[in-house]
């Protein structure tokens, strides 16, 4: 059972947490504001994937905890656990308020050039 968690406790920090990473690449490349708004709703999907990511990696390293009968003052554990804190905090709370604000904003503009007050959000 250990090993099965911590295969899905792997897989869901590469695919909850991997999209994070390429937020700045996604929205990096667009040339235009329709590339722009097109970067925004591929960042909403994704921002999905994330938060169902970070519920496996809370269950998972639960369940590894549990089963793998570990010592709660190792400073690697408390460590880890700190950062999907924080990694949650951003995910569920920071990012989603962001991107949906950028979005509003880059699909109500005008024009087909990026608009000037986006690289200052």
């Amino acid at each position: 059972m250990f090993i099965v968690l911590l295969t899905i406790h792997v897989l869901a920090a590469v695919i909850g947490v991997g999209p994070a990473f390429m937020f700045p690449l996604v929205t990096g490349s667009a040339q235009n504001r329709q590339q722009l708004v097109h970067a925004y709703r591929l960042l909403l999907k994704m921002d999905k994937y994330m938060k169902i990511g970070a519920v496996l990696l809370l269950l998972s390293g639960a369940g590894m905890m549990v089963l793998g009968n570990y010592d709660h003052s190792e400073i690697w554990l408390n460590g880890s656990v700190i950062l999907f804190l924080v990694f949650a905090v951003i995910a569920f709370v920071i990012l989603p308020k962001k991107i949906k604000a950028i979005a509003e904003y880059v699909s109500n503009s005008s024009g087909d050039d990026i608009p000037t007050q986006y690289p200052a959000m």
